[in-house]
């Protein structure tokens, strides 16, 4: 409120009602209401989360899950570097944060790109190795949150006066992002003719650069493609099949005639400017965030949906076919330009990487089938009775028999100063008969007490373990002889073999040799009473109990094979060792495989967009009804096709957009309204 004199009130009212001070009050006015509104990093539909589910996470995946088998592999993939270009002013910045959902990017008027502005994404095993850095130079700063990285970067930005190569590098490590780098330029400028030498050298080197994707920013607003440096620097260093064209500001465009010539025959690539860009990637339009950052990147999100959905309800496009509506919706939007990158990943990926992955991994796959060839059939593949008859086959019998013969009972007679004696051996004891004259009564007492000696010495050696122990070493020592199915491994074999299948084997053997045995003794001593040959008659009972013994045994050998003598409930089951080395590999040869099924079908699959599925469409053709009735229904299908006059979208938009056009009801109000089109 004015106090004071009358001109001092009047010099007041003069000033609250002059304009520039109505400007200056509705200014203060906007400021105090305008509240800057912040968005999360990573907050949103981004080109980090389409990787994370597309071609290039499923990938990764396969690849961290081989390097995990071995500590000494370290199979690696880098994405190539997505670099942005344009003219200045064109929204690269702008784009490039909708693309990331990072806030990172200076985009205010007073602050443009003066350097090479580079995001460096790491993907880290642990929360405790997340860092975020901002390289300027030699000079590193680690900051406490991705919330100052803005601000340290425009107060870096506006201590430049000139374009230079430095880069500044925003580098940023956690556990959920995907290992990529981006890089904003700075835009191209026309004039003065020294700038425009700068930014072009500047544009063309990191263009030219390998392994490199291309997003090319355009104002769509411009009248010809032709005129943009931006697409020349891509068109010169044939970089078109791994360039994206987006068209920013498509908002801007408001008369109909442009939005059909300068979004719409773009983005289907039916302009005779677009048409010259042949091998483009894909074309885009897209509506960015204003400087002003009174919305979130979410809300700028569902504002350039609304722009777009706007566009497509005019009745031209309503009535325009199904492939070229699809077409059109997929060749807009940021998210639909998410897309398109995606598949240029994808791409590169089938291209680039997964020949040397699969290659890498059948390599890794043939050393350990060969692992598992040296391991020998798993356990359950293999019947215990073919196992139990190479393990027969490979006894070395000769050996074995001579050192069984060593353990058996041995009777010799020996002559001393003319007469004859006779001494028993088993084993190890030896035991003496007295030394008398043959024929005496002395001698025939001692005679029965050998007779009795013999078939005593005959029941301990068939009750001796001796003959188990040798035979069991025979079969373990075969068991190590070379040979596919490596015999030595199962631990439940041997069990088998020396507690089941050789005891009862060498039970029946005796059994059935002992009768025999016996009556050789008893024959022999009643042969030696009548024939007084004792040392000849000796002798040939020390081979025939031998060979009676041995006969047996063998006899019972051929039997253990058969499947009726194994144990019932019988498994091969290997040792700990064996056992473990086998899931090991196994367990590796399943993740290789995994792993190479998983990049087999990335490499057969085709990452495909609704712009990409549709067939292209021609602007030029013609408009040509069809008007299906069926019986008993009143009201026809209206619909149209697009093949052969001289009607455009563009005459078809503007004749709808005079005229509110009505449903014909019948086939002939259809085609009286043709007519009058």
């Amino acid at each position: 409120m004015c106090t004071g004199t009358l001109k001092d009130a009047h010099s007041c009212s003069h000033a609250l009602y002059s304009p520039r001070l109505q400007v200056q009050v509705a200014m203060s006015k906007f400021r105090q209401a305008y509240v800057k509104k912040t968005s999360p990093l990573f907050d949103g539909e981004s080109i980090f989360k389409q990787l994370h589910h597309s071609s290039f996470g499923r990938f990764q995946s396969a690849v961290q899950s081989v390097n995990s088998l071995w500590p000494d592999v370290d199979l690696t993939f880098e994405l190539p570097t997505v670099i942005v270009i344009g003219g200045r002013s064109a929204g690269k910045s702008s784009l490039l944060e909708n693309i990331t959902k990072c806030s990172v990017f200076p985009r205010h008027r007073d602050v443009c790109t003066k350097r090479p502005i580079k995001l460096q994404l790491k993907q880290v095993s642990s929360p405790e190795a997340a860092s975020v850095q901002v390289w300027y130079k030699d000079t590193c700063v680690s900051l406490e949150s991705t919330d100052d990285i803005l601000g340290h970067v425009e107060g870096i930005m506006k201590d430049l006066n000139t374009i230079t190569n430095d880069e500044i590098v925003i580098k940023i490590c956690q556990t959920d992002v995907s290992t990529i780098e981006l890089v904003d330029l700075p835009g191209i400028q026309m004039y003065p003719p020294e700038l425009y030498q700068q930014t072009t050298d500047l544009v063309n080197s990191y263009v030219n650069a390998p392994d490199t994707l291309v997003l090319c920013v355009v104002d769509a607003t411009i009248p010809s493609l032709d005129s943009s440096v931006a697409i020349k620097a891509v068109r010169d260093a044939n970089k078109l099949p791994r360039t994206m064209l987006a068209l920013t500001k498509a908002d801007l465009i408001q008369d109909e005639e442009s939005i059909v010539e300068q979004i719409f025959e773009r983005v289907l690539g039916n302009s005779a400017e677009t048409k010259d860009l042949a091998g483009l990637a894909g074309c885009v339009a897209v509506v960015n965030r204003v400087s002003q950052d009174h919305v979130t990147l979410i809300e700028a999100e569902s504002a350039e949906q609304a722009v777009f959905s706007k566009l497509f309800s005019d009745p031209a496009e309503a009535y325009a076919p199904p492939e070229v509506q699809r077409q059109l919706r997929s060749n807009t939007t940021t998210s639909q330009l998410i897309a398109q990158l995606d598949s240029l990943f994808h791409q590169h990926i089938v291209e680039s990487w997964t020949p040397s992955a699969l290659a890498l991994i059948q390599r890794k796959l043939s050393k350990m089938q060969r692992s598992i060839t040296r391991l020998g059939p798993a356990p359950e593949s293999l019947d215990p009775t073919t196992v139990l008859k190479v393990l027969v086959s490979q006894v070395q019998q000769d050996g074995m028999w001579a050192d069984l013969a060593a353990t058996q009972i041995k009777i010799s007679i020996t002559t001393d100063q003319g007469a004859k004696f006779c001494n028993l051996s088993h084993l190890d004891t030896v035991a003496a008969a007295n030394q008398h004259a043959w024929g005496s009564y002395s001698w025939a007492a001692t005679s029965n007490a050998m007779r009795i000696a013999v078939l005593h010495a005959i029941d301990v050696a068939l009750s001796s373990t001796a003959y188990l122990e040798r035979i069991s070493c025979g079969f373990m020592e075969a068991a190590l002889t070379p040979h596919d199915i490596k015999p030595q491994r199962f631990k439940t074999l041997k069990t088998l073999v020396h507690d089941q299948v050789l005891a009862k084997m060498l039970e029946q053997a005796f059994a059935n040799c002992k009768p025999v045995l016996v009556q050789m003794v008893h024959d022999t001593f009643n042969y030696c009473h009548e024939t007084r040959q004792a040392a000849d008659m000796f002798q040939v009972l020390d081979s025939c109990m031998r060979g009676c013994i041995l006969q047996h045994i063998q006899a019972c050998l051929g039997e253990v094979t058969k499947p009726e003598c194994m144990p019932e409930g019988f498994k091969l089951e290997e040792d700990a060792a064996t056992s473990e080395l086998r899931s090991g590999v196994l367990s590796k040869i399943g993740k290789l495989q995994e792993a190479s099924n998983t990049i087999r079908l990335i490499a057969g699959s085709a990452v495909t967009t609704d712009a990409k599925a549709a067939e292209p469409y021609d602007a030029s053709a013609t408009i040509e009804q069809h008007v299906h009735t069926e019986r008993g229904d009143s009201s026809a299908d209206f619909c149209f096709t697009w093949p052969d006059d001289d009607v455009d979208i563009t005459t078809v938009r503007a004749t709808k957009r005079r005229r509110k056009l009505k449903r014909p009801s019948n086939d002939q109000e259809a085609c009286k309204h043709i007519e009058m089109s």
